[in-house]
């Protein structure tokens, strides 16, 4: 494999995960995962060096290893169809993975053209024969608005996950998991990213938008209307919840301060009117609260018990220390005074004279 230039990959999905775990649990993810894998591509990368030309010589290598992944992905999604995935599915998994490397290798229009140019190719090449699975994919990565909102498709594909996930068009059966998996989506990377998603909504709702992002908006948008809806409801009123909550502690902060420096001038304590103070009244404060819930928690639930068990094993382990050397040497000094008493020194004289 070539040298690649070091580009920059903090928008790409596979990254995302540390962050946003449940993106494990949904399928574009798993899929995402798979297709951004190197293993088995050299007889691929050997085909579309035969096959395609590109005009760009600095984009070559970059490409045919595009080419190649592309080739062997749509080997993967053929076995899967019906099996795992919907044909839909499918194709949108495979064009969010390959939007993204456009993007992160930021591809030219030479150099995707002969992608595009060669697509059934590739596709028939690679065992997929669904002819909806087409060549509307991003066809140059200098595009203005995605220069600057590069996890555009990324935001627009996950709200779709969830808004299929809600509509039951992608199937998990554990009610459960199923609901975790949504609100943890929501509450996580989508209410994160909701801002992102305001700026794709007011950049596709111009007038003769034909935008490839604001085409898959807009086919979502129609096909999930209520859905859509009900999200942006219940996300703008959870952000709402939430700076509600940053204000009152804002406000809490502000009146506790208030109420100090008003004791300090009813005592005449200036030192309580400085910030320096107040701050460390502060912290003091936060630590007798804490030691505050320590003790309640020792008396009234079973962490008591637990320390105080710790407690007494910890002091017998101590006091055992403590106790054997003074035993061990009691025990040595009490056998020399015996030995001292029964056996008085005998210092044997090798003469004749004894004999």
């Amino acid at each position: 494999m070539e040298d690649f230039p070091n580009f920059d990959q903090d928008h790409r999905l596979i990254n995302l995960n540390n962050d946003y775990p449940t993106l494990e649990d949904i399928d574009l993810y798993k899929y995402y995962k798979i297709f951004s894998e190197e293993r088995d591509i050299q007889n691929d990368k050997t085909y579309c060096q035969s096959k395609i030309q590109f005009q760009n010589e600095f984009s070559g290598g970059q490409i045919y290893e595009l080419c190649a992944k592309l080739r062997r992905n749509f080997r993967i999604i053929s076995t899967d169809i019906n099996y795992k995935l919907s044909e839909e599915d499918a194709c949108r998994y495979l064009k969010l993975w390959l939007n993204d490397e456009i993007i992160h290798y930021r591809f030219d229009k030479d150099a995707i053209l002969s992608i595009k140019d060669n697509w059934d190719n590739i596709k028939n090449e690679g065992n997929y024969y669904h002819a909806k699975c087409d060549d509307a994919f991003l066809d140059n990565s200098y595009d203005n608005f995605i220069s600057s909102n590069k996890d555009a498709f990324q935001v627009i594909e996950i709200i779709c996950e969830y808004l299929k996930l809600t509509n039951g068009d992608i199937q998990i059966h554990n009610m459960a998991e199923l609901n975790s998996i949504r609100n943890s989506l929501r509450n996580e990377y989508i209410s994160d990213n909701f801002s992102k998603y305001k700026t794709i909504s007011e950049e596709c709702s111009r007038e003769n938008t034909t935008h490839l992002l604001c085409n898959i908006y807009n086919k979502y948008k129609i096909k999930y209307r209520e859905r859509f809806n009900e999200l942006e409801k219940k996300v703008d009123q959870e952000i709402i919840a939430v700076e509600k909550q940053i204000l009152n502690a804002e406000v809490a902060e502000r009146s506790f301060l208030s109420r100090l420096q008003e004791i300090g001038r009813i005592l005449g304590i200036d030192e309580l009117m400085t910030p320096a103070s107040t701050t460390s009244i502060a912290v003091i404060g936060s630590f007798v609260g804490i030691f505050l819930l320590l003790l309640l928690f020792y008396k009234f639930t079973p962490f008591g018990s637990f320390i105080i068990s710790r407690i007494r094993k910890m002091k017998r382990m101590g006091n055992k220390e403590d106790e054997e050397p003074d035993e061990l040497f009691l025990y040595t000094c009490e056998n020399e005074s015996i030995n001292m008493d029964r056996n008085p020194y005998r210092i044997s004289h090798h003469s004749g004279g004894y004999f």
